[in-house]
């Protein structure tokens, strides 16, 4: 095989590899990032040990270790920023007084 074809055939492997890489580096990327959603809804219960909030529609929330749970109790309309985990766990980001 002539040396310029071998460098040609070379260089399209590396192309493939690189190619392959990128596409697999950006498929785990898009799979691994969650999306923020938004939520309000009227608070069933608050589990203050745990930091769980559940809602009237049974949505359950849960919360921050470092949550002022004491701040919500069962009637509020609340708005919460949430991710959902793997397991299908409502995990809140942000969490305030719906007004």
């Amino acid at each position: 095989m002539p040396l310029a074809s071998l460098h040609q055939s070379a260089f399209a492997l590396k192309s493939l590899i690189t190619s392959t890489a990128l596409a697999l580096v950006l498929a785990v990327s898009a799979t691994s990032v969650a999306q923020a959603e938004e939520i309000t809804g009227i608070v069933a219960s608050v589990d203050y040990e745990d930091a769980i909030i559940v809602l009237e529609d049974g949505s359950t929330l849960i919360l921050p270790e470092d949550t002022d749970t004491e701040a919500y109790e069962p009637g509020q309309m609340i708005q919460a920023t949430y991710e959902m985990d793997s397991d299908g766990n409502l995990i809140v980001l942000e969490l305030a007084i719906a007004e």
